[in-house]
């Protein structure tokens, strides 16, 4: 017996990209993983840059939320920051497509898409809660 692969999964949310496409945070990113080869993509966590290139938010590491749209093929995802900004992506070219500012003073608790994937909803986490 052999190791194959090794992924990391701390028990948090699982989101369905398409019917054989699951993704999952993991560590300071997100691991996208094809069901039917086991094939594994990881997509690295990233403080988002200002048109300068200046860090916008103080990157702590790791994910705080993530969601998914079927209808619109999109993935949300907020990293664990100061000042956090939802970053949503493109699937499966993982374009990003656009940032969300402000809502929260430190972390996502979850983030939702609307069912025709036209809205996006988050709550904060401490100390604020906001929706």
């Amino acid at each position: 017996m052999s190791l194959l692969k090794q992924l990391s999964f701390a028990g948090g949310k699982v989101v369905t990209l398409s019917e054989d496409v699951v993704a999952y945070a993991s560590g300071s990113g997100v691991c996208i993983v094809t069901l039917s080869t086991g094939a594994m993509a990881f997509h690295e966590g990233r403080a988002i840059k200002d048109s300068e290139g200046n860090a916008a938010s103080e990157f702590l590491g790791g994910v705080s939320a993530l969601a998914s749209c079927r209808a619109t093929s999109m993935i949300a995802v907020a990293p664990r920051s100061i000042g956090p900004s939802i970053s949503v992506y493109d699937y499966p070219s993982l374009d990003h497509m656009y940032s969300l500012e402000g809502g929260a003073k430190l972390d996502f608790a979850d983030i939702a898409f609307s069912s025709d994937g036209a809205r996006v909803a988050a709550i904060s986490k401490l100390p604020d809660f906001f929706l």
